[in-house]
């Protein structure tokens, strides 16, 4: 890709913080012949395919809440992919769909 930008904000108010995340790749220009040829093309299907549809570009959102009852333990739930796009981050290589994951953090002292 030309151009990649990542970012995040995060706000926190009290015991609860909250955050967005971002990060945009424009369209991958040119892959090696390899990937759109015999004989990685019979196994890895589609690499040609997905350039001409353009899923080598994106702009991809996560957002995640936080709350954190005690100094030791935090309580997170993260939303990845928000606009649950189809990407590619490398040739053959498709990032994963939307997912929630709720997370428990302890911190042993």
């Amino acid at each position: 890709p030309t151009h990649s930008f990542k970012g995040d904000l995060m706000i926190e108010k009290g015991k609860w913080s909250g955050g967005l995340g971002f990060n945009y790749q424009s369209e991958i220009n040119s892959i090696d012949t390899a990937f759109v040829s015999s004989p990685i093309s019979f196994f890895v299907p589609g690499v040609d395919s997905a350039m001409k549809d353009g899923i080598t570009g994106f702009f991809r959102q996560n957002l995640r809440l936080a709350y954190q009852p005690l100094p030791v333990l935090q309580f997170t739930l993260i939303l990845d992919n928000l606009s649950n796009q189809l990407y590619m981050i490398r040739p053959a290589d498709l990032g994963p769909p939307r997912s929630i994951r709720f997370q428990i953090s302890y911190t042993f002292q």
